[in-house]
């Protein structure tokens, strides 16, 4: 692979044309047989760098948002010859769209190496769980189950303490709810939590609190530690469910938040069978090194064909 091709993502319609010519002129003096697009930002721009480049692009979709915007670009369809998909079932959504290119599903990697123990609360303390909760500030009413729940958690004695990810459009009305719980003593928000993935992936539960229909790294780097996850279920995610170490919360309500995340704060085994789980899940499916090879024989198949599906347009 060559170094990623970067350029500002905003820049005015009528100076696409030559932005593109700019990079064709840095591009000229590199050997490049395929385009890998990753963001739909890209996807405009690599469009007109593969046709004056006459090369192939790829595109690579990271959830189920990415998979419907690209359905809706007809003007991509004969010039891609290759999609990958995070899942089975959105490898079937875009196939339906993009029926004259090869999209394959090849599940998101990170590098599994031993846990990190330095951070994990000792399990044979007596202090307090961690929770680490991430997707809060964009919904208001899964937001406040969620909330409620934990406050529930309080009611029955739990000992705990939570970091948030509190980012998006109703995140001071969030903050408020859990004012009104009582519950800002055991919280500590943050907005980004790439900045903070070691330290959310060492709790003791994960919860994924809004759905995303997309696997965050943090995620996996969570369950590679053995932290059994909490989440909503959603359609579009074939492998996180309860043979893959993660609990499906399947109704949305406070009452349901609360007995599964009561079931895995309350009973060690149960929560530790899960966390191995998810560990084994990852070591399994999402290694790095087994999508990074996948992702290589998708390109070599790729540039194999002859010709490329844009001249045939």
């Amino acid at each position: 692979l060559d170094e990623p091709i970067r350029y500002p993502d905003r820049v005015a319609p009528w100076l696409r044309q030559s932005r593109s010519e700019t990079l064709l002129e840095q591009l000229d003096r590199r050997s490049i047989d395929l385009l890998w697009c990753a963001g739909h930002r890209s996807w405009r721009l690599a469009s007109s760098l593969s046709v004056m480049l006459e090369r192939p692009m790829v595109i690579d979709v990271d959830g189920h948002a990415e998979a419907a915007a690209l359905r809706r670009q007809r003007g991509l369809r004969s010039m891609v010859a290759g999609v990958i998909t995070p899942s089975e079932s959105l490898r079937d959504l875009v196939a339906r769209s993009y029926t004259n290119c090869e999209v394959t599903s090849i599940l998101p990697g990170i590098a599994l190496g031993d846990r990190d123990r330095d951070l994990r609360r000792n399990p044979d303390s007596d202090g307090p769980l961690g929770l680490s909760v991430l997707g809060t500030g964009r919904n208001r009413t899964h937001d406040r189950v969620l909330l409620e729940a934990l406050a529930g958690l309080r009611e029955r004695g739990v000992s705990f303490q939570c970091v948030m990810e509190l980012s998006g459009p109703v995140s001071r009305a969030t903050w408020r709810t859990a004012q009104k719980l009582e519950l800002t003593d055991v919280l500590t928000a943050i907005e980004e939590p790439s900045r903070m993935a070691t330290l959310l992936a060492a709790g003791d539960v994960l919860v994924r609190a809004s759905i995303e229909d997309r696997i965050r790294p943090v995620v996996l780097q969570a369950m590679a530690e053995g932290t059994p996850v909490v989440t909503m279920p959603e359609r579009w995610l074939d492998h996180l469910d309860e043979d893959h170490g993660a609990t499906v919360v399947q109704r949305p309500t406070s009452q349901c938040w609360l007995e599964a995340l009561d079931r895995l704060l309350g009973d060690r085994a149960h929560r530790e069978a899960q966390g191995e789980q998810a560990r084994n899940t990852v070591s399994a499916h999402n290694r790095s090194s087994d999508r990074a090879r996948l992702v290589h024989d998708l390109f070599e198949r790729i540039v194999g064909h002859d010709p490329l599906p844009m001249h045939e347009a």
